[in-house]
């Protein structure tokens, strides 16, 4: 009877079981578009739980931190408590050479409008 020996590392595992948790939520990145930390990839998940606490997610399609009800159990890495600590891992600044939009737009309107959803009452 012949024997046979398949050694497995610990390393080789940690890297496969890595590469199957990594690359179904890397395919979601649409090309072009960069990330600074995996974590900011993620979709906001307010989780299972009903302890609702107000944290912070990032959008990579918009490169925007948002606010959303975190339950207390579950989601995932994309939740932040402070909306610079969200800005500070995750936001991406564009090239300088890239077009941007006029100063006379209305980013600044949206984002009180995305701020004022505080007082909105469930």
């Amino acid at each position: 009877m012949t024997e046979y020996s398949f050694p497995i590392t610990a390393m080789y595992i940690y890297l496969t079981i890595g590469q199957l948790l990594v690359a179904p939520v890397a395919g979601l990145v649409p090309q072009g578009f960069t990330v600074r930390q995996p974590k900011c990839i993620y979709l906001v998940d307010p989780g299972p739980c009903k302890d609702w606490v107000k944290v912070w997610g990032f959008d990579y399609l918009t490169n925007r931190c948002i606010f959303y009800y975190y339950g207390g159990c579950g989601g995932n890495p994309n939740r932040f408590y402070t909306k610079a600590e969200c800005l500070e891992t995750c936001r991406v600044y564009d090239d300088p050479n890239h077009t941007r939009r006029k100063p006379d737009d209305d980013s600044d309107m949206f984002e009180k409008d995305i701020d004022d959803w505080d007082n909105f009452d469930l």
